[in-house]
Order: C-alpha cells, then sequence, then structure tokens
C-alpha cells in the first residue's frame, strides 16, 4: 500500500514526529512505501523519512490559511496522483497545513489525535495561569480564554473549529489512548478508535542491557526529559526533590550518590537552572541530542513524568520502559495505560487534587505527593531489576512499533475497503 503522511515537521522535534517515525519504519518493513508531505524542516533532529520520500510544501505564515489553506491541498492531490497513493494519514496539521486537504481527497484519510487540538483553543487541556488541567472539560464557557483580553483569541480559535469539523467529518481517527478516545467521543466525536503509541523493542543485545540488571546500593538517580512547561510539572517535581533530600538529611543518606537530572527547554529552564546551580545533586543539561538522551536513560533508575496536564501517550514513557527503565508517573490523563503501579514503575496521585480546593495550595500538594514518590522508590531500590524486566516485557508484549503498526495496517485495510 502506498501512504502520505501529512504532518508539519519533517524531523524528530517532538513526540508526535517521533511516533511518525517508528509508526513510517515499521510500515516500511511490513511491505507499504511511505511517503510524508510537510511544510518546514527544522535544522536539528532526526529525519523522519529519507530525504526521496518527502515532499515539502511553503509554510505559510498567514493566520487565515489555518483555516483553509488552498495551496496545501494542491500539493497534496498532486502527491496523491504522483506517488499513487491509497491512503492519507493526517497527524500534526492545524498550525499551518490545514485540515482543508482531507475535503478533497479522493482516497481514505485517518487523522492521529496527539493532542486536543480539535476540542481545545490551547491544545492541552491545560490553564497555565493557575497551573491547573483546564476546568472547561466537558463546560467549553468555562474556557479561560473566554476571559479578556484572551477572549477574541478564544473566538477566532472556536471559528477555526468549526469550519475544521466540517473538514474533517468523513475522516477517521485514532486515538493513542482509551482516555483521549473517551474524551473525544464526550465531545461528539463518534469515528474513533484507540492504537496505544508504540516504540522500538530491545534487541536484547548485549550493549543494550547494561545497567538494566545491576543495582548499585545507594545511588539514585532519576530521570526528567521534556519540555520545561508548567503543565510538565518541573516546578513540583525540583521542589519535591529538594524535599526528598532534606528528608533524607534528617535520616540515613546512604553512601551513594542521589541525583536528579533534567533535559529540555522552554520557559522554565531559568527555575531549573536556579536550583542546578545550588543543589550539587540537581543536574541540568538543557536540550540534548537523541543519542545522548539515550545514554542518560541507559544511565538512569527511574524516569520521573509528574505531568500536571493530561499526557495523551507519553513517547518519553514508552521509550523509558523500552530501555528497562522503571517510570514514576503521575496519573493524569492516560499515562496510568502505560505503567502499572508496583510493576513498571510508580504512579503517584495527582488527579485528586483537581479541581483544587478553596484554600488549599496544590502546588504545596503536588510537591508532598513527589517528595513521597521518591522516598518510595528509594527505598524500593532492589526491586529495579525485576521493574526493569517487567518494562521490557510490556513493551514487547503490548507497546511495540511492529505491534501499533499492525493495528494501524488493519485500519488502513479497513478504510480502504469501505471506500
Amino acid at each position: 500500500m502506498n501512504i502520505l503522511f501529512v504532518n508539519e515537521n519533517s524531523t524528530c522535534v517532538g513526540g508526535a514526529e517521533t511516533h511518525i517515525k517508528y509508526l513510517a519504519d515499521a510500515l516500511r518493513r511490513l511491505g507499504d512505501n511511505v511517503y510524508l508531505l510537510s511544510t518546514e524542516k527544522e535544522e536539528h533532529g532526526e529525519e523522519i523519512l529519507p530525504e526521496d520520500h518527502v515532499i515539502l510544501t511553503r509554510h505559510h505564515r498567514n493566520r487565515l490559511k489555518r483555516v483553509r489553506n488552498g495551496s496545501a491541498a494542491k500539493v497534496v492531490m498532486e502527491t496523491i496522483e504522483e506517488h499513487n497513493i491509497d491512503l492519507v494519514h493526517a497527524h500534526n496539521i492545524f498550525s499551518s497545513i490545514s485540515p482543508y486537504f482531507l475535503k478533497k481527497c479522493a482516497v481514505p484519510t485517518v487523522m492521529t489525535l496527539h493532542d486536543y487540538h480539535l476540542i481545545c483553543p490551547k491544545t492541552i487541556m491545560f490553564a497555565r495561569k493557575s497551573a491547573a488541567p483546564c476546568s472547561a472539560v466537558g463546560n467549553p464557557k468555562d474556557c479561560c480564554l473566554k476571559r479578556f483580553p484572551g477572549c477574541i483569541k478564544y473566538l477566532h480559535e472556536r471559528a477555526m473549529r468549526k469550519q475544521w469539523k466540517k473538514y474533517l467529518s468523513f475522516t477517521s481517527f485514532i486515538a493513542p489512548s482509551r482516555y483521549l478516545e473517551k474524551t473525544m467521543r464526550g465531545f461528539g466525536v463518534t469515528a474513533i478508535t484507540t492504537i496505544h503509541n508504540g516504540v522500538p523493542a530491545m534487541t536484547g543485545k548485549r550493549e543494550d542491557r547494561t545497567l538494566l540488571d545491576d543495582v548499585d546500593e545507594g545511588r539514585f538517580h532519576v530521570l526528567f526529559t521534556g519540555r520545561l512547561y508548567p503543565e510538565k510539572g518541573i516546578v513540583p517535581l525540583l521542589k519535591g526533590f529538594k524535599r526528598f533530600l532534606q528528608n533524607r538529611e534528617k535520616g540515613e543518606r546512604g553512601e551513594g550518590k542521589i541525583e536528579l537530572t533534567v533535559t529540555g527547554d522552554g520557559t522554565l529552564k531559568g527555575a531549573v537552572s536556579k536550583y542546578a546551580a545550588k543543589y550539587k545533586e540537581i543536574t541540568y543539561l538543557g536540550f540534548v541530542s537523541r543519542e545522548r538522551l539515550k545514554g542518560e536513560m541507559m544511565r538512569t533508575d527511574y524516569h520521573i513524568t509528574p505531568s500536571i496536564w493530561p499526557e495523551n501517550c507519553s513517547m518519553a514513557v514508552l521509550e523509558a520502559m523500552s530501555l528497562g527503565k522503571p517510570c514514576m508517573v503521575s496519573d493524569m490523563g492516560g499515562t496510568p495505560e502505560l505503567v502499572r503501579d508496583g510493576k513498571e514503575g510508580y504512579i503517584m496521585d495527582f488527579s485528586s487534587k483537581f479541581p483544587a480546593k478553596k484554600g488549599v495550595d496544590t502546588e504545596a500538594e503536588l510537591t508532598k505527593i513527589i517528595a513521597n514518590g521518591l522516598e518510595r522508590a528509594y527505598s524500593a531500590r532492589d526491586e529495579i531489576p525485576k521493574m526493569s524486566r517487567n518494562c521490557r516485557k510490556r513493551i514487547t508484549a503490548e507497546f511495540s512499533e511492529d505491534i501499533m503498526a499492525k493495528k494501524i495496517q488493519k485500519e488502513y485495510a479497513r478504510l480502504v475497503e469501505k471506500k
């Protein structure tokens, strides 16, 4: 089958693009021919597909093009004809490409929803000003953008979504988590099915098994990877780690080294830098290459994802698990579908703190939860080898890129037959 992916980036600049690369690689191994149409080519990041399989169209800065980008639609139609495309698979297309081309396609179409773009003007169901999950889920009149001066943007975004839904009315959707599927169905999206993201399973080579079954008594290394924004929970993590250190000082600290390593870039990098300068146990590496990131993951004991927003299907968590790394995660969104408490890591109860109660310092509550979670993980270091093996088994059995690709191939076949 000849498949055309449409996405606004052609390099792995985020979780969505990483997912696209893994899916494309797996589909090609299974015999499909995959092309990618994109508007941008970032200077950094791993290429999703070889250059001869990438078609670039113009990146428009005009916001009206987000509603109806006729030139991009024309390139899509030309690509379908030139490469005898059987099916179009859309991904992140809302910033400049616009879903308009989906209305024009003469071949079956499907879209993977990587966030809440269709239903949320801010796309992430999170109010950064209050640092809390959006209270407008199922109640759009409470959207934080409706308050001045954001009300103008709210009206503009709402008008765009109304038009987008017309273009998408004959398109099927893939949700990478049951949580997202349930949320979208609550907003009237019915042609949707859940297919979780997948990542490469470990090869079993000796170099890939390094550090997986060895525990350095007293050593406790935690790694955070991701964008440094409020919704990722980076501030409660820093404060929680500080509290954990203070608690260890009161008791037995152990002979080994306790360390938190943070990678990534974003608006809160200044806060991370300040903590790193003040505490020798905290290291901030900034943005790192995928190769170095894998190296950091290989040497860590736990990967931590303290997200406050409802993560869809975290690629960072899946990649850490694929390397045999237990994960400490919040119970927001679809993440609990990946990690089982006490099996592949630990789940921290954030959801019970929202919506925030009057007079309660929610950030302080989350800080306490993270500190307690770190203490729990530290006290159970002898469980790391067992959890490591559980992580690898779970990826191989449920979340490998080949399993994902075969499920998506079945969806492709169903759509082509239906057409």
